[in-house]
């Protein structure tokens, strides 16, 4: 008997449409010229160019060697044309700067000129797990850092703006109270003459999109598109309930968001999918109206329980130990074939810290249904034949002499059987699924042999794993049946391995360096009239405290310490 995706579909998303058109992307390349194109389109009062974002890059050319395709170029056009103009920013701190520049460029349009209709702004309203909380504070308490002026600055210093070794980029999450959680989506929406378009999927606005990062996105005509819009008006409520209420900015009134023109028709054309907008929200503490959106989570949980074939994930994690006991349970019950595209260990250190004790549990769990400790893992049963099910790559290290330009694997993507599809901005992770803002689509399928079928993107995709285009059906064919060679035959997929080990965290030669600017400044401040002012300042000797952390963040004692702030912030052990 059939499944009923469509049935599924309407148990866990808020609202399905009928039959929209949607184009994907398979890399920014392309993707950043469809852009392009929309943008330039936008040339009249009624127009408007809206933007959802975790970053954003205005300063690169979205069409390489085309320096009038910088985003600031054509939105500076758009707007002298009469086309509104509002970007929502995630209060970044890792991309504080390109952000910053961003939101400054374009408000100074709107201070120069009245006439644009114009306002960028940064969000850090976010949803905070108590969990989280409680993990940033044993985190503070237990570090070897004295309760003093040194101790304050220090954390500080971790929730400061400037540049930080990659190495330290989680830390410093941890410690920045106002971003335990962030707004992660990636939505531009557009309308022009040719109507309104929305684009989502893993792809930020920026520059490594051209040139070092395996991403999807995907461009929603329609109704589906109208689907997307209403998600950017729930955010912006939600910033507008933050003006509002803060002292500095509730007597300025908030420009407006534009709704589209016309509400769409459903395209009624069976070559289109059906489908869904997922995701996951929640709304600012005391807001009038109290949103938990979890539809990414529940159609993902949806789609592993009911897919009968194969299921095939693209994730840049891939940790949460929810989906792994899911994906086990789905196995247990008859699923031939799994099959995970990640990237390497190595690469995701800046945001995972230790992802091969990450991994290794998403991989025990996938296998056994659970973590076994070492007293039970040989009394532990695993799936039947689990290495002939399973498969989990990642982009091959030795990949980069031909593709030099390509080593993140950064989409979010998940088929299943070839008849249904999720897309957006939300991970394999606790964070994606529970806490963080998400915006994604989930596509159902019915006619498999459409242009815009599953299948044919599908297709599209895999190419990338070869030096250039496949080049006969029979690869084609080859490639799409059986997956378990990939390695043999293609020059970029290699086995993840999950078996290797989290290096110390590279914190000490930091340390150091800050030390002395700081010794520094302290031998100039003694030359100042105004230093007894500073008496009350513990007399301490900076470098030798310095030394005093860093030594204690090279044992393993520390190293437990971060994994289980870690592991409690993206996600509880017993998951």
């Amino acid at each position: 008997m059939p499944i009923s995706w469509n049935k599924i579909l309407n148990q866990n998303v808020n609202q399905t449409t009928l039959n929209s058109k949607i184009e994907y992307f398979v890399e920014g390349v392309e993707y950043f010229q469809h852009l392009t194109s929309s943008i330039q389109k936008t040339t009249r009062k009624g127009d408007f160019i809206y933007i959802l974002g975790w970053m954003l890059d205005i300063n690169f050319n979205l069409v390489p060697d085309d320096e009038s395709t910088k985003l600031s170029n054509l939105l500076l056009n758009a707007v002298k044309q009469g086309v509104a103009v509002r970007v929502l920013l995630w209060d970044n701190p890792l991309y504080y700067k390109k952000n910053i520049y961003a939101i400054n460029f374009l408000n100074e349009l709107a201070e120069n000129n009245k006439k644009f209709d114009v306002i960028a702004l940064t969000d850090n309203v976010v949803y905070r797990p108590l969990v989280a909380s409680k993990a940033i504070a044993s985190l503070k308490s237990k570090l070897p850092i004295p309760k003093n002026w040194f101790g304050d600055l220090f954390i500080e210093l971790l929730t400061s703006v400037i540049d930080l070794p990659s190495s330290l980029a989680p830390i410093k999450k941890l410690f920045a109270i106002d971003n335990v959680a962030s707004h992660h989506e990636k939505v531009v929406l557009i309308q022009n003459a040719d109507g309104l378009r929305a684009y989502c999927g893993g792809m930020d606005i920026n520059k490594n999109r051209l040139f070092s990062q395996f991403d999807v996105q995907c461009c929603i005509h329609s109704d589906g598109a109208e689907q997307i819009f209403k998600k950017f008006s729930v955010r912006w409520k939600g910033i507008e309930y933050k003006w509002n209420n803060n002292p500095l900015t509730r007597h300025f009134k908030l420009p407006k968001i534009y709704f589209p023109q016309a509400m769409y028709n459903p395209d009624n054309n069976n070559e289109y999918p059906m489908m869904g907008v997922i995701g996951t929200y929640n709304t600012p503490k005391n807001f009038r109206k109290n949103i938990n959106d979890r539809t990414a989570k529940r159609t993902l949980l949806a789609i592993i329980e009911n897919t009968k074939d194969y299921i095939y994930i693209e994730d840049q994690y891939i940790i949460s130990l929810e989906i792994a006991k899911a994906l086990h349970k789905a196995l247990r019950k008859g699923l031939k074939k799994l099959i995970i595209l990640t990237q390497d260990s190595e690469l995701a250190k800046p945001d995972l810290i230790f992802p091969y004790r990450a991994r290794r549990k998403f991989y025990q769990t996938l296998k056994y249904g659970r973590i076994p400790n070492r007293n039970t893992l040989e009394k532990t049963s695993s799936i039947a034949e689990f290495d002939k099910k399973v498969r989990v790559y990642q982009i091959a290290p030795a990949h980069k002499q031909f593709y030099s330009w390509r080593e993140v694997v950064h989409s979010k993507l998940l088929i299943a059987d070839d008849e249904i599809m999720t897309m957006g901005s939300f991970n394999c992770n606790y964070r994606s699924l529970e806490v963080d803002s998400e915006t994604g689509i989930v596509i159902y399928e019915p006619n498999k042999d459409s242009v815009f079928s599953i299948r044919n993107f599908k297709r599209k995709l895999f190419s990338r794993y070869y030096l250039g285009p496949l080049r006969n059906d029979k690869e084609i064919a080859d490639l799409m049946e059986d997956p378990f060679n990939w390695p043999d035959v293609t020059i970029t997929i290699c086995p993840l391995n999950f078996f290797g080990e989290d290096k110390d965290i590279e914190i000490n030669k930091f340390l150091r360096a800050y030390a002395a600017r700081e010794s520094k400044m302290m031998d100039e401040a003694s030359k100042n009239p105004k230093y007894d002012q500073l008496s009350n300042i513990p007399s301490l000797n900076i470098i030798e405290k310095c030394d005093e952390l860093a030594k204690y963040t090279l044992t393993k004692e520390f190293e437990d310490l971060v994994w289980d702030i870690v592991e409690a912030h993206y996600g509880p052990k017993n998951l």
